[in-house]
């Protein structure tokens, strides 16, 4: 199942350029998106088989930062591990850690986030949309 706002936060944010970016399988990833109808809300989808290294390495973010016409410096990663804020970091990207997620707001304040969200809808400020 989706994270509740899920639908209502990408429409609200709409004017941006979004990607996916998953130590998850490429095809895997996709087949998730196209299942709820959101594989067109996002410019990239990059899985962890798509390039030679993985989270935490930034070049999976660099590359959607790349597709999606974006400098690192201009992007946010959100993510709900401390290996997605790691990664974010690694890039020179702003990072959202979603307390609600896989891992939780200990680990993600740990990990040093710049911004903790507890609620999808919350992004909306943070990025101005």
């Amino acid at each position: 199942t989706l994270y509740p706002e899920v639908c209502e936060t990408l429409d609200r944010l709409d004017q941006f350029p979004l990607a996916v970016v998953t130590n998850k399988p490429f095809e895997f990833t996709v087949a998730i998106l196209e299942g709820f109808g959101l594989r067109e809300r996002f410019t990239a989808v990059i899985g962890g088989d798509s390039l030679p290294e993985r989270k935490p390495s930034p070049l999976m973010l660099h590359e959607a930062a790349r597709r999606c016409n974006v400098p690192t410096s201009r992007a946010l990663m959100i993510g709900d591990s401390r290996i997605d804020v790691a990664a974010g970091r690694n890039a020179g990207m702003a990072t959202c850690g979603y307390t609600s997620g896989f891992r939780g707001r200990d680990e993600l304040a740990a990990a040093g986030a710049d911004y903790l969200i507890d609620h999808l809808g919350e992004l909306v400020a943070i990025v101005g949309g």
